[in-house]
């Protein structure tokens, strides 16, 4: 078992007592506390961990004097009672980003992933905790934990950490992991239009572009059935308003040039894009564009346009 006693003295002693007897809460400042903890790595560890073993006197509930008690005997070697410190501070603080952090850290060095990912999990359920997100994915990556007990112990089924992890993910190259934690958040319903475009932008830079377009002609198979079987461009008559894919059409309005979407006057169903010329410069407009994903072979390309009213400016 592990034994460490927190001795409180006798009730009534004053400030001045403490102080006396060496116990100033004061003694133990931040900076410290830092000299402390570089100082349990060295020759003069046994000193440090006597020193912020005697600041837990001062205040035994604090998440942050446990974390730096565990991390001084850590450092100097006693892995046993600095497991049972970082349980303590766990327990003290199981909402603080700053201890779950630095247990994690200590997990992790400690090669009990599952106890890290514990931690890093309760950072993820906390939304307004956003901005510790990255810090626990990269904890992760250090871990080199498969991809599966990541998602299964690591992720909690939240949209908020899914989607940042899945974005994580995305930054690098690993396209098997990405996919994993595609599949997972596909399968809790936790996708939507910007998610789907960036994953489909990031499949398409891999060149896996079949794979894109699978998945875009699958989230899409209710409204364009016609899709990648008779028509390998999406949504060829404007149907639809775009949506953030790098498959979907992109509407541009130039200096020179307005386009838009209109109903009626559509060569096939109810919408069409209109684009409207100005006429006072020579054009040249690129603005309406998609991304389609094809096979090599020969492709037939088809395109309607009717002129609704040409203008000839006068020349004086």
């Amino acid at each position: 078992g592990i034994s460490i006693s927190l001795g409180l003295g006798r009730p009534g002693i004053t400030a001045a007592g403490w102080c006396a007897a060496w116990l100033c809460p004061e003694e133990f400042s931040d900076a410290r506390v830092s000299v402390l903890l570089q100082e349990s790595t060295g020759a003069r560890a046994a000193n440090a961990v006597a020193e912020l073993k005697r600041a837990l006197v001062f205040d035994s509930a604090s998440a942050y004097r446990w974390a730096n008690f565990g991390e001084a005997l850590f450092n100097a070697g006693n892995m046993q009672p600095a497991r049972y410190s970082f349980l303590r501070a766990f327990d003290a603080g199981p909402g603080n980003p700053a201890i779950l952090m630095r247990a994690a850290n200590f997990w992790f060095s400690a090669g009990d992933f599952r106890k890290m990912m514990q931690c890093g999990s309760a950072i993820l359920q906390n939304p307004r905790l956003a901005g510790y997100y990255t810090a626990t994915f990269l904890t992760y990556a250090r871990a080199g934990a498969p991809i599966e007990e990541i998602l299964a112990q690591g992720i909690p089924p939240r949209r908020a950490a899914a989607q940042a992890f899945l974005r994580f993910l995305m930054e690098g190259t690993q396209s098997a992991d990405a996919a994993a934690a595609w599949k997972w958040i596909t399968e809790r319903d936790f996708y939507d239009d910007p998610l789907t475009g960036d994953y489909l932008d990031f499949l398409l830079r891999n060149r896996e572009g079949g794979r894109a377009a699978e998945i875009w002609a699958y989230l899409n198979r209710a409204g364009m059935p016609d899709y990648r079987r008779t028509n390998w461009i999406y949504d060829g008559s404007f149907e639809t308003a775009p949506r953030p894919s790098p498959l979907d059409w992109h509407i541009e309005t130039g200096g020179n040039v307005e386009a838009a979407r209109v109903a009626g006057g559509a060569q096939d169903g109810r919408w069409a894009l209109e684009l409207t010329f100005d006429g006072t410069n020579n054009l040249d407009y690129h603005g309406p564009w998609q991304q389609a994903v094809l096979a090599k072979g020969r492709w037939h390309a088809e395109a309607f346009l009717h002129i609704l009213e040409a203008v000839t400016p006068m020349l004086v």
